[in-house]
């Protein structure tokens, strides 16, 4: 299916390249000739493959294949997990020649692969996880795996489970075979939208003395946080969470932002901060139905996206993605549309109409390393970052007739120290106010910005 598709692009930049029997069958593979068997139950009875060798050739497939490879795969079509995998093993011998003669086949190279060189434990994998490193079992079970993958796709529907909790993705298709793939669908690295670690860093980076650092958070410090910490000129931190680090020293700085009604406001504002736990309120997101208040005064609007990062498929292997939040921060569609927003083709920056002033500015980075054998993790710094100038954050409050709530909590820890015997330290935190008139308050402090 990869391949067909790097084929299909070839022939979208060159015409003539295939004939159009060619392209039509090209066109079609890795799709099913079936439409979708509609299941209105979470499970049933699997039905017996109609294997035609004679016998199974008793080789060995690699570690959790057969529980977390075949039975997804066999449980796509409704068929019986063990007859999968039989025809897994029939397609290893027959199509890829893998010798019948052993149960286990091993491969003097797994040694060196293992070595502090590759990677800890480089070919190991489990749960249906894919090795750092093939190795010749993992490499043959994996190619049976797909061949018989597509031998089932050609002959038998796939299985849409309908009705329940158990309603199954749109195209159950597409979503197991995702899983397979790189992170992006449009033809783009995971890299190509890895920004560079931001150059402006915290004060306490370059301070030697750090007596009582863990609990020395001051009312600057959330100031600093979202009106130094950006990336566009007079601008505001909406939204973000970032890592920065200097030795065993680690800090974590979390924003967020919604829309709130005037009225209520600074009752909200005052609410947040003298709670007594920093998680026992959260702001919420663009549509999210669950911490939206809706009855008036107490009226709260989230306007940002934050993605669920989820699996980064192969993109994991890639030493320059870095293993990077993705997709990164955003704002609602509607929001995008209020502000007559654009944004270029990695939604880095939004700009108004033909301007080309970035009026928003979306930023994930990460520093993370491939630890080696006997190496000790540390810490790295990485985050996603949301920032939006002031002009911006102006229209936005005109008109939509909100104040824009913005929180801050500041996390810091030391690590490998005996610091590290406090436990878990809560995080110190703040709350913003921002009006349409471009004034920031906190409390009874405010600061004029635009």
């Amino acid at each position: 299916s990869t391949s067909a598709a790097i084929a299909l692009l070839l022939a979208k930049a060159t015409s003539e390249i295939y004939p159009q029997e060619v392209l039509e069958n090209l066109q079609r593979v890795g799709l099913s000739p079936f439409p979708f068997r509609e299941v209105d139950r979470p499970e049933s009875v699997p039905v017996s493959l109609p294997l035609t060798e004679a016998s199974v050739p008793d080789i060995h497939l690699g570690w959790d294949f057969d529980e977390y490879w075949f039975k997804g795969l066999a449980g796509l079509f409704d068929v019986d997990k063990g007859d999968t995998i039989d025809l897994g093993k029939i397609v290893a011998t027959r199509d890829i020649n893998v010798s019948e003669t052993a149960d286990y086949q091993s491969d003097g190279r797994r040694e060196l692969w293992n070595s502090g060189s590759y990677g800890h434990w480089a070919t190991s994998h489990d749960h249906g996880s894919y090795p750092r490193v093939d190795d010749y079992p993992f490499y043959y079970s994996y190619h049976a795996f797909f061949s018989a993958a597509g031998q089932l796709l050609k002959s038998l529907p796939v299985v849409r489970r309908t009705g329940g909790y158990w309603e199954d993705h749109a195209n159950p298709w597409h979503e197991w075979f995702s899983r397979h793939l790189l992170t992006r669908c449009d033809g783009r690295w995971l890299a190509d939208r890895r920004d560079p670690t931001p150059l402006t860093r915290r004060d306490w980076v370059t301070e030697r003395e750090r007596k009582d650092w863990l609990w020395n958070v001051r009312a600057e410090d959330f100031f600093d946080c979202i009106t130094r910490q950006t990336s566009l000129s007079d601008s505001l931190c909406v939204a973000g969470s970032w890592l920065d680090r200097d030795n065993y020293s680690v800090e974590t700085i979390r924003v967020n932002s919604a829309l709130v009604n005037r009225e209520g406001a600074t009752s909200l504002a005052t609410a947040m901060r003298t709670r007594e736990h920093s998680y026992n309120c959260r702001l919420p997101g663009f549509k999210d139905s669950d911490e939206e208040l809706t009855q008036p005064p107490f009226e709260l609007f989230g306007w940002i996206v934050d993605h669920d990062s989820g699996d980064r498929r192969l993109d994991v292997f890639d030493p320059h993605a870095r293993e990077i939040h993705y997709p990164p921060l955003e704002i609602g569609n509607s929001f995008i549309t209020l502000l007559n927003l654009t944004p270029d083709l990695e939604k880095a920056r939004w700009h108004q109409g033909n301007g080309r002033e970035p009026f928003l500015r979306s930023e994930t980075w990460s520093e993370e390393k491939k630890w080696q054998r006997g190496e000790r993790e540390e810490a790295f710094r990485h985050g996603v970052r949301l920032c939006a100038s002031i002009k911006l954050l102006k229209q936005l409050c005109v008109t939509t007739e909100k104040d824009l709530i913005i929180e801050v909590q500041i996390s810091r820890r030391e690590e490998h120290s005996r610091d590290s015997a406090h436990g878990y330290l809560e995080p110190s935190h703040k709350v913003f106010i921002f009006s349409s008139d471009g004034v920031l308050k906190n409390g009874p402090a405010s600061y004029q910005l635009g």
